[in-house]
């Protein structure tokens, strides 16, 4: 989720973290996170199949089951503070954005840079070095709430962003890094129970699944945390409370909730839940399209030209005649052209013929076996020309000529045949015309 200025959401007013502990501590037992923490421990047990000698299998098991749990944990506190906050009606249908895979790897890299700059604070002075620690102890949820709402690791390294972050909150900060104290202080009291009950096959991966319980609630409460106080935060919510909190019904449709944000001002929350849906259904056209216009609507005109872009591949591989010529035209409006990938013209060529745009289909094809030799669509856009210059151009001599060369140069290909069939209908057309 990107950092941007937002137009606080309209009441009632988002129901403080502290008056929803009970559904923190429910959250991971839904069936959706269930699952995957059951899984998760599981994995644990790859320590004992590992082909590779011990400790390493099971710092590698270990290793590999932490950075997909912390994925997920980053997931979750994405749809959370986004105001997504029930599993079945809102976060089901929530993706994970892709670029955010790596946000793992970046908690860890803030860790080993602070914890190096903490040693050397000690070495300096144990007092400094004890302060440093409490900091960035206490500063940790909101270094982790920074890095999920901004993906960038360099402003997540800087204790100025952390300190806006704990300052924006207020006193409530102390209230969440006691509770998420308390979780931590959680897990070993739970494990110390647990265990002898379960004995030692299962211990390990009863260690796991009680760790990642107790860091999937700290990641979902921090989650609602960003989403409780969004506004002074400067970060979109793409979900009312009362709609996040309508829990198993039907969910407002998408344009139903871009509607209600432009009929507030609110163009940047309209544009993340454009944002989203796209995320959903990256193959969904009208989706696609809808966030292409709110970006032209919002005048970011680089970002529409990105996503018309991405818009017109889609409609382009799936066919779509009108909307992907339509698309051509308005980003090639300018000095230059929009820039086509050699597999992108026939295809494109072929569309506009069907939409009766026999210039721009003509143009497309223009001179393609020199900008690409040798490649594969060359006798199907010989064929095409020569098509296009005797049916609509009256070019016969020059369609004659292209399909001649189409001949000799390609006689084992599979439009050979009709090619020659219609190069003898052509020739006899023009000695017909020539009597």
């Amino acid at each position: 989720m990107n950092q941007a200025t937002s137009i606080p959401l309209r009441k009632p007013s988002i129901v403080p973290f502290w008056d929803r502990l009970p559904s923190f501590f429910l959250f991971p037992l839904l069936p959706a996170n269930l699952m995957v923490l059951v899984a998760l421990a599981l994995g644990s047990l790859l320590t004992f199949v590992l082909p590779v000698p011990s400790p390493i299998d099971f710092v590698l098991a270990e290793a590999l089951v932490w950075i997909t749990a912390l994925r997920h944990a980053f997931g979750v506190m994405d749809m959370t503070s986004s105001g997504r906050i029930t599993v079945a009606a809102q976060q089901a249908h929530f993706e994970k954005d892709p670029d955010r895979v790596n946000l793992p790897w970046k908690m860890i890299a803030i860790f080993m840079v602070w914890g190096i700059l903490i040693s050397m604070v000690e070495r300096m002075s144990e007092t400094l070095g004890w302060g440093a620690n409490v900091f960035f102890t206490l500063a940790t949820p909101a270094i982790l709430m920074q890095l999920s709402a901004s993906n960038d690791l360099g402003s997540s390294l800087n204790p100025g962003t952390w300190i806006s972050y704990m300052r924006a909150i207020g006193m409530p900060y102390g209230a969440l890094c006691f509770f998420l104290f308390m979780l931590l202080t959680g897990a070993p009291i739970a494990l110390g129970i647990l265990i002898p009950l379960l004995g030692e096959t299962i211990a390990l991966s009863a260690l796991n699944f009680v760790c990642l319980y107790f860091n999937l609630i700290m990641f979902y409460m921090m989650g609602y945390v960003m989403y409780q106080y969004h506004d002074v935060l400067g970060l979109p919510a793409t979900v009312l409370f009362e709609e996040a909190t309508t829990a198993d019904a039907d969910e407002p449709s998408t344009d139903a909730m871009i509607a209600a944000r432009l009929a507030a001002g609110q163009m940047e929350e309209a544009i993340v839940i454009a944002k989203n849906a796209v995320r959903n259904e990256p193959q969904n056209i009208p989706a696609q399209e809808r966030l292409y216009k709110l970006l032209i609507t919002a005048g970011q005109a680089d970002k529409a030209k990105q996503q018309g872009i991405r818009l017109f591949s889609l409609c382009l591989a799936q066919a779509q005649a009108a909307r992907a010529v339509g698309l051509y035209r308005d980003l090639s409006v300018g000095a230059e052209p929009l820039v086509l990938a050699p597999e992108q013209i026939l295809p494109l060529a072929k569309l506009a013929t069907k939409e009766r745009d026999f210039k721009l289909a003509l143009e497309l094809v223009r001179g393609f076996d020199k900008r690409f030799p040798g490649h594969a669509d060359i006798p199907a856009v010989y064929f095409l020309s020569a098509q296009l210059l005797s049916e609509q151009f009256r070019q016969n001599d020059m369609a004659r000529n292209i399909l001649e060369a189409m001949l000799k140069r390609y006689p084992e290909h599979a439009l050979a045949t009709e090619a020659g069939h219609y190069l003898e209908v052509l020739k006899r057309m023009m000695a017909s015309e020539a009597k």
